[in-house]
């Protein structure tokens, strides 16, 4: 093998019949700076430390870097089979201008990659061929599952930075209410008139690496536009023990597949280890900053724990007017009886 800086990497096409017909020389920098067009990165150590295992696929490898594993072997069969369904859905000619194109966009693909990826992977011959079973799968996969997709509506930054919100349980006992409410983005968080209104969250046992890749991605790729990771920093303010997990699951906010509420906690309260939360949108600054002013106010923590203590439910509501009733009835008496003394009746 050459020593040289460049190296000369034969990448080939989609079907194996086709090989010649696709195969390209493409100039590998082999001390490559990621450039404008790369989006794929490897994770950062900072997170990789947390929960190493999230950022490792379980099931199917897309891309180059865990190409060719053997925990993932089913799956590539499983492609084929969805390569031919896709093929089913459209003819050869589509195909063949799937092939076009990745052999005419090889060198910017390979740029989306960051540089490891480039030293370890690049120099596979069937390289367009992967990306090729690789992508129909992705759209064959969307297409059975996905019928419509929503649009993202992104909240608005703001010039104010965020502080640590009070938690869920803390801001109920100030009388805050929550509400679940039927969204297309999660990222749709309201607060009015005493009302936190949040988007239905699913948690179950792949939701962590789900959600650790997506904060992944943003960090490295979209440092600025980070939104992601604002809500998840909201969700971790509200959450602190599993407590706060059994408000918001009775709330019907948080849908708990992991049967632990502890479970939840604790993955959430690890979330924002290693993200730089300085560089973070400040999209639920204002929403902060009004709960906490809700929770400071005296007068309304005092108003929620009389309701939350004595109007908890309809017994114990009902119990409570009872008993003042009992209260207001036995004192009249003993006012009355104490001016029938003072002033005797004629």
């Amino acid at each position: 093998m050459e020593s040289t800086n460049r190296e000369r990497v034969a990448l080939t096409g989609a079907n194996n019949d086709q090989m010649d017909d696709y195969a390209i020389d493409i100039m590998v920098d082999l001390d490559y700076v990621p450039r404008q067009e790369c989006c794929i990165y490897k994770i950062p150590q900072r997170l990789r430390e947390v929960t190493e295992k999230a950022y490792i696929p379980q099931v199917i490898s897309i891309g180059p870097l865990h190409h060719g594993k053997k925990s993932l072997a089913k799956m590539e069969r499983q492609k084929s089979r969805y390569y031919q369904k896709f093929y089913e859905r459209t003819s050869d000619e589509t195909l063949e201008k799937f092939g076009r194109y990745i052999k005419e966009n090889a060198e910017r693909i390979c740029r989306c990659y960051d540089e490891l990826m480039f030293e370890t992977e690049f120099r596979a011959s069937g390289f367009m061929r992967m990306i090729q079973y690789d992508a129909v799968f992705i759209i064959e996969f969307f297409l059975r599952h996905f019928e419509v997709f929503p649009s993202q509506n992104l909240p608005p930054s703001s010039n104010e930075k965020i502080y640590k919100i009070y938690s869920a349980t803390m801001l109920h006992e100030a009388g805050v209410r929550f509400k679940a409410v039927d969204k297309n983005s999660w990222l749709n968080v309201e607060f009015e008139k005493g009302e936190l209104r949040i988007p239905n969250f699913y948690v179950g046992l792949i939701t962590e690496a789900a959600i650790r890749n997506v904060m992944a991605l943003e960090q490295c790729h979209y440092p600025k536009e980070a939104y992601f990771c604002s809500y998840i920093e909201f969700l971790y303010s509200l959450i602190d023990t599993d407590r706060d997990v059994d408000l918001l699951v009775k709330r019907g906010i948080l849908d708990n597949g992991m049967w632990s509420s502890a479970a939840v906690a604790d993955m959430i309260n690890t979330l924002m280890v290693g993200v730089a939360r300085a560089r973070l949108p400040t999209c639920y600054a204002q929403i902060g900053k009004s709960l906490n002013k809700c929770y400071d106010s005296f007068w309304n923590r005092t108003v929620a724990t009389l309701g939350n203590v004595y109007f908890s439910d309809v017994w114990r509501g009902t119990g409570t007017v009872a008993a003042f009733l009992v209260v207001l009835f036995t004192l009249t008496q003993t006012v009355l009886a104490i001016l029938d003394r003072v002033v005797p009746t004629k």
